[in-house]
């Protein structure tokens, strides 16, 4: 039996980030600056009901920003203190656009 190593599926990257984006402090804070996102999509908001009295929140972007119908599907789910107004999900989904 041969192990491999944990890295031996991983993609090298070449991706540096940018000289004044290198503390962590920066990194948590720059997705919240208003200039740090092309845009932002239009969501609708589905509310689904559950059958055992619990509440969901579906957002789904609205058809004047949506991806070719060619375009696969991306789920994107936020963490426990999270949102879909939050940066990271609100980015991905900028990114997925385009």
């Amino acid at each position: 039996m041969t192990l491999e190593s944990p890295d031996s599926h991983a993609t090298k990257s070449h991706f540096q980030l940018p000289w004044w984006l290198r503390s962590a402090y920066a990194k948590t804070m720059f997705p919240g600056l208003p200039w740090a996102w092309k845009s932002r999509p239009k969501l609708r908001r589905e509310i689904l009901e559950l059958p055992d009295s619990d509440v969901n929140a579906v957002d789904c972007m609205v058809d004047g920003d949506l991806p070719p119908n060619a375009a696969p599907l991306l789920v994107i789910l936020h963490g426990l203190e999270g949102s879909t107004e939050s940066s990271y999900p609100r980015m991905l989904m900028d990114t997925a656009i385009d």
